[in-house]
This record gives C-alpha cells, sequence and structure tokens, in this order.
C-alpha cells in the first residue's frame, strides 16, 4: 500500500529553491515594471547586471565543479556549470534586500523574507548544486551588486 505523505521537505526544497532562479527574477522585474513600481525595477535589473559583470570574470578566473558536476561541451557551458559564487544565492540576496527596504515597516512580511531567503541558501547546498563557500560567495557578491545598484539609481532618479 502507497503511503500519501502530505508533506514532502524534498520536494518544498525545489521548489523554494526555484524562487532564486533567473526566470522567476525576471519575471519579478516585469511584474514591477507593468505596476509602475519602476525605482525598485531599477534597483533589481541593474543590480542584475552588475552581478553578472563581476561573477563571469570570478567563475572564469575561479573556477570550480559543483557537488554533482555538471558536465560542459563549450565554455560557455563551462561558466555556467561553474559553483563559485552561486547566483541562486546572489539573486535571492538581491531580492531580500530590495524587498526589505520595500517593506521596511511590516515585521510580519520581513519575517516571511527572511524564512524564505535562509530556505533559498539550504536548498543550494541541500541539493548538491552548491558548497557553503559558494553560497557566501553568491551573498557577498549580491551584496555589492544590491549596494551599486541602489547607490546608482538614487544619482541616476
Amino acid at each position: 500500500m502507497k503511503q500519501v505523505t502530505f508533506f514532502n521537505l524534498n520536494n518544498f526544497i525545489e521548489k523554494v529553491s526555484a524562487i532564486g532562479s533567473i526566470y522567476i527574477y525576471l519575471l519579478i522585474v516585469l511584474f514591477l515594471y507593468s505596476l509602475s513600481i519602476t525605482q525598485i525595477a531599477n534597483i533589481l535589473l541593474l543590480a542584475l547586471i552588475i552581478l553578472y559583470i563581476m561573477s563571469v570574470p570570478i567563475r572564469a578566473i575561479f573556477f570550480r565543479e559543483r557537488p554533482i558536476p555538471d558536465k560542459y561541451s563549450n565554455y560557455i557551458e563551462k561558466l555556467k556549470a561553474g559553483s563559485f559564487p552561486s547566483l541562486h544565492s546572489a539573486r535571492a540576496t538581491i531580492m531580500f534586500l530590495t524587498f526589505s527596504f520595500m517593506f521596511i515597516y511590516e515585521i510580519y512580511t520581513i519575517l516571511l523574507l527572511t524564512i524564505v531567503y535562509i530556505l533559498i541558501l539550504i536548498s543550494r547546498i541541500r541539493k548538491k548544486r552548491h558548497y557553503i563557500s559558494d553560497v557566501t560567495g553568491g551573498v557577498i557578491i549580491g551584496l555589492i551588486a544590491f549596494l551599486i545598484a541602489e547607490v546608482l539609481v538614487d544619482l541616476i532618479v
């Protein structure tokens, strides 16, 4: 007889991890633009551009295989297959910081954002996509990209 489970932790972690994907990130940016929340969308978009400008050379110079290596057949695929820094963690950090400042006075929203953010970071390690140092590197580079984007958007607007 098949056992019925109402909550599968591995499945949940897989779904939470998707929040840090480039696709969800860009959907959020487009959604914010559609709502005319342009300053926040500009910060997210600029931070993403800065993130990739910083992370591509880092991945090229400090290439490291993932805990479960991805196969690659060319240089672009090799960069994508790199583990350090975790771009999921970096994008999650940018979104977490952006929305935390956006909802700074709403404690329950901040609490929910924090829980989801931590689950994304943990999911990258549990899924064996990154080492702890990759996730830490992603958090740091995401923080730097966010801060630069914040300053530049404030200067431009």
